[in-house]
């Protein structure tokens, strides 16, 4: 123990030397650690708040440019970094507002809910006076409500073509529009129908017209021009009606009377104009029958017919046609009769025509003749059973220069 003891003696100015000096360098490194702990700290800081800058800056950049979704994302990401920066938490909240107004906006604006969008645009101004979207949409949407107003004007004073031009301009501004393509669509029809019922109105085709028109009523009810057109429509229709009942019955002076008054409602129905004219000119060919000799019947026919080339449907003049034909067939049936010497039959048909017309003086003689060789006849039959052939041949030769006289 003591020869231990007297050597660790011996060495102790060594040991004391050697422990200083490791306390030192465990000084030193304890020294050189914090430090390096308080550098990297600092450096991760500087980072940080370099980044919350960047975010903060590109928040407020995009919200202000209208980019709300990206502001939104920056602002997120800074809040992560800092939850209490109350300036990026109200821009995050105005972001997100703004983001749902412009939903239902854009929502409202398609739907045709022009009120509903323009409230909500006016709220997103409102969170950010600086948005150009909203203010052009207000802008727009405002036109499309004043355009609208206008087309109800237009469409009352039927001025369908102005109302047209200003819905296509809508259609242009919001072509999602489902009312305006609605609209559109109605007014193009009010415009074919209408112009039809007014082209078969002037060509006097009142039936057609009032079918257009009252399509067209359908489209647009308060239009004062179509439905006084309408009315108009419905008296011609009537006056035409009952002209044209008398004029198939071959009326022509009472038809004339009615379309008369058609006319002077509307001067340009050109098949009622006609109409007038036809009536006119078979008056004018009945005064030529009345005026022509009873006799004859052939050129009463040809007049008849030339009254059928106007109107087929008289039934007067068809009639008359047929009943002159009778009397020409009756007329040669007598008279073959008469050549024949069948002077009983002659004598029964002349006496028919003359009960159609008394005044045939051509007939008359004709009966008086075949009478009269009739008499010659039975005259020369009884001197020729009686044997006196000469009396007999003088009375057949009278017979003879009687029938050719036919």
């Amino acid at each position: 123990m003591k020869i231990g003891c007297f050597s660790c003696m011996s060495c102790s100015g060594v040991c004391m030397c050697l422990a200083k000096k490791l306390v030192v360098i465990f000084l030193l490194l304890a020294v050189l650690g914090i430090n390096s702990i308080y550098a990297t700290n600092i450096s991760s800081d500087l980072e940080k708040a370099n980044k919350a800058i960047t975010l903060k800056m590109e928040s407020i950049s995009y919200f202000e440019k209208g980019d709300y979704k990206t502001a939104l994302e920056n602002a997120t990401r800074l809040l992560t970094i800092n939850s209490k920066d109350t300036e990026i938490s109200a821009l995050k909240a105005k972001a997100q507002k703004i983001l749902n107004f412009y939903k239902k906006a854009n929502k409202a604006f398609s739907a045709a809910e022009y009120q509903i969008a323009q409230d909500a645009f006016v709220n997103i101004q409102k969170l950010n006076n600086l948005d150009p979207v909203a203010k052009e949409k207000i802008k727009v949407i405002k036109d499309i409500k004043y355009k609208n107003k206008q087309v109800e004007v237009y469409l009352k004073q039927s001025e369908y073509s102005k109302a047209m031009k200003l819905l296509k301009e809508i259609a242009i501004l919001n072509p999602d529009d489902s009312i305006n393509k609605n609209n559109i669509k109605q007014v193009e029809n009010i415009i074919t129908y209408r112009n039809k019922g007014i082209d078969y109105y002037e060509n006097g085709d009142y039936d057609s017209a009032l079918d257009n028109i009252r399509k067209a009523l359908k489209y647009n009810p308060e239009e004062k021009q179509l439905a006084t057109l309408l009315y108009k429509i419905k008296n011609l229709s009537k006056l035409k009606e009952a002209g044209d009942l008398l004029y198939l019955k071959g009326n022509y002076q009472l038809a004339l009377g009615y379309y008369s008054k058609v006319i002077s409602a509307n001067e340009e129905d050109r098949p009622v104009k006609a109409l007038i004219l036809n009536c006119k000119k078979i008056s004018s060919i009945k005064k030529s029958i009345k005026i022509k000799k009873s006799d004859n019947y052939q050129k009463i026919i040809t007049l008849y017919e030339s009254i059928l080339d106007i109107n087929p449907s008289d039934q007067s003049a068809k009639s008359n046609v047929a009943t002159y034909k009778k009397v020409i067939e009756t007329i040669n049936m007598a008279k073959d009769a008469l050549s024949s010497e069948d002077f009983i039959l002659a004598e029964n048909l002349f006496s028919e025509v003359l009960k159609f017309n008394s005044n045939d003086m051509e007939i008359k003689k004709l009966l008086a003749i075949t009478i009269k060789a009739r008499k010659n006849k039975v005259s020369g039959d009884e001197a020729f059973s009686a044997g006196r052939y000469e009396s007999a041949k003088s009375y057949y030769q009278k017979v003879e220069n009687l029938i050719k006289l036919n």
